[in-house]
């Protein structure tokens, strides 16, 4: 036992000499980062991260949709199993830290035939018993175990991030839903106000009034705006289906009734004083960092996996002509093995493979954190642009709307060519749809901007716009 005692000290020595071989101390990989936003920031605390900004939307239907698809999706329940995987892979990792035992039983029977006389037998019965337990004296098992809570960290980043990316999605899509529900009802009142115009026509011709080609391009007007608002139509079902999907439903099984989306979804408004702390917010930056710092310890096992290992073994056993005095026999051997790796190539590539994995590692981290910014600084720039053309699609529109009514009026009158009645029609509608469409665009962007934020933040942390 002394001797043993005697070995571990002088390992303990070697340890303080060893310890650099697992390489240097962790710091976050550089990466280039932005110093401020296009729009004014500040540093939050992440207790002011907001994970239900949907309901900044003000729409409860929406809000009810993301609920169900957090609840059912299968994505994210891939995502969560992966999680659970990971922390089974951590158990694993930490139980080679642990002593082993192993027991083992057997019998064996013999007839031997003397060949004069009557077969003589023998019995033997075994009984044993062994421990092994690896000491740890450089902290190769430890870097295996923290390798391995990383990766739990990271996996459960994996899941916040696809948390996010299926509650964008859905909002994505409802807003679509609403765009061509509301597009539909606009299309209704122009198909509506086709049919008068050519129950008009029809009636001037009738009486000669007109020749008979200008019913016939006004019906195959009044065919186009039908054929188009079926093809929106066509379009809602397959949104429709989408969000069915996201909610973890068969196609066809869901149904939302149709609304406007101007008069169901609130605008949101761009804060000043945006989170300047994405780099702790977004969870796709923290899952890469975490996926660096296992990286960064599996390197380091690969390293201390090239020095002497120690492990203490113990072992105990009976063997017995007699069942009966099986227990009664006993044998106890032990001590510490040691294995030296004097020449092991594959050792020494696997460090290698390691480290490669560590730059690899650090690199996607770069990479990711570039991604996130251009994500963010494009969003800015989106919604800092949609506002200025939502303001004159809206002057635009009043413009046409009043020009369409005067022509209007002058058709009445017989004063208005068809030709001019057609081309008031469809640069209204026209602008109709553009106006709506950016006013959906800007609600998409807000949707990309939460999400690449990593959520929302609470009210009171904003800094308010003089």
């Amino acid at each position: 036992m002394k001797r043993i005692f005697s070995l571990l000290a002088a390992c303990g020595l070697l340890t303080a000499g060893c310890s650099h071989l697992a390489g240097p101390d962790y710091e976050r990989p550089d990466a280039p980062v932005a110093s401020a936003w296009t729009s004014p920031a500040n540093t939050n605390e992440l207790a002011s991260l907001r994970t239900d900004w949907w309901a900044e939307f003000g729409d409860t239907e929406l809000t009810s949709l993301i609920e169900l698809a957090l609840t059912n999706n299968f994505d994210l329940r891939v995502a969560a199993g992966r999680v659970e995987r990971a922390r089974a892979l951590a158990s694993v990792a930490d139980s080679r830290r642990l002593p082993t035992l192993g027991i083992n039983a057997g019998a064996s029977f013999e007839l031997q035939d003397s060949g004069s006389g009557p077969s003589q037998s023998s019995e033997s019965y075994q009984l044993g018993a062994g421990v092994n337990w690896e000491i740890d004296i450089w902290g190769k098992l430890a870097k295996g175990a923290l390798a391995a809570e990383a990766e739990i960290e990271a996996s459960g980043a994996d899941w916040r991030a696809t948390y996010l990316q299926i509650a964008s999605e859905v909002a994505r899509q409802y807003f679509r839903l609403r765009q061509l529900d509301e597009l539909m009802r606009i299309y209704d009142l122009y198909i509506a106000d086709s049919e008068r115009i050519l129950g008009i026509y029809v009636a001037r011709a009738e009486e000669s009034l007109i020749s008979r080609d200008v019913v016939l391009r006004q019906r195959a007007e009044l065919r186009r705006l039908e054929r188009e608002r079926q093809e929106l139509a066509r379009d809602r079902q397959t949104v429709q289906n989408g969000i069915a999907a996201l909610l973890g439903q068969p196609a066809g099984t869901l149904e939302i009734p149709p609304a406007d989306l101007r008069g169901r979804v609130a605008a949101v408004e761009i804060p000043a004083g945006l989170p300047s702390d994405l780099l702790e917010r977004r969870p796709d930056i923290l899952a890469a960092e975490y996926r660096v710092l296992a990286a960064y310890n599996l390197a380091g096992q690969a390293r201390l996996d090239r020095l002497p290992s120690i492990a203490l073994t113990g072992n105990a056993g009976s063997v017995s002509g007699s069942f009966g005095d099986l227990l009664n026999q006993w044998a106890l051997g032990g001590g510490p093995v040691i294995s030296i790796p004097l020449f092991d190539p594959g050792k020494k590539a696997q460090v290698k493979v390691r480290e490669a994995d560590l730059e690899i590692a650090s690199d996607q981290y770069r990479s990711t954190v570039v991604r996130a910014f251009q994500e963010v600084e494009n969003t800015l720039i989106n919604l800092s642009s949609r506002a200025g053309q939502l303001d004159k699609s809206g002057e635009a529109l009043d413009d046409l709307r009043k020009a369409n009514a005067i022509n209007q009026a002058k058709f009445e009158e017989g004063l208005l060519s068809q030709l001019e009645v057609l081309e008031s029609q469809r640069s209204l509608l026209q602008s109709e749809q553009v106006s709506l469409d950016l006013f959906a665009r800007r609600l998409s962007d807000m949707v990309v901007l939460y999400k690449a934020l990593g959520g929302g933040w609470m009210k009171e942390t904003m800094t308010e716009v003089k």
